[in-house]
């Protein structure tokens, strides 16, 4: 009877474990639901007003949680970043930003490589804070996107000192 007892219970844990822990599945797609949708379009209207929550209707998000990536025919509109919470832009998603003239910088005519200091920003959208992911737009169009280090405050006193 006691080996019985054994058996059942070590196949339970077997499993169990295998049940639980047997993970398989490395990525996952599934297309935004309402539910799923708000928190998405909350980060968004957060990040960039409410115009910005237009952008991620009809999305699907790619894989898991903290590396969801925001997808939309096809293409990756932005990465939610696990460590700060806000979403990160591709430059698809910087185009669309661009075209509402959401949180943009615009610099002056110069080959970007590596940063854009605030002696090449020609002009910037008012709403633009410090850490605000924001789209670099020259006269052709979107240049780049990239994370806001000062706002329009701290760029009239650099202004200001020379």
């Amino acid at each position: 009877f006691y080996v019985l007892v054994y058996f059942f219970f070590f196949f339970m844990f077997i499993c169990f474990y295998f049940f639980f822990f047997n993970d398989t599945a490395t990525t996952e797609i599934y297309t935004l639901s309402l539910h799923d949708a708000l928190p998405i379009s909350n980060i968004a209207r957060f990040m960039w007003g409410e115009d910005a929550t237009d952008l991620f209707k009809g999305c699907n998000v790619r894989s898991r949680y903290p590396n969801l990536k925001i997808m939309k025919r096809g293409k990756q509109l932005a990465m939610l970043s696990g460590s700060s919470g806000f979403l990160i832009p591709t430059p698809e998603l910087g185009e669309l930003m661009a075209q509402k003239e959401l949180y943009w910088v615009r610099m002056h005519e110069f080959d970007l490589v590596g940063n854009l200091f605030s002696i090449g920003v020609e002009d910037a959208d008012p709403r633009i804070r410090v850490g605000d992911e924001v789209c670099i737009i020259d006269k052709n169009g979107l240049t780049a996107t990239g994370t806001a280090k000062m706002n329009e405050i701290g760029r009239a006193s650099c202004r200001e000192r020379v």
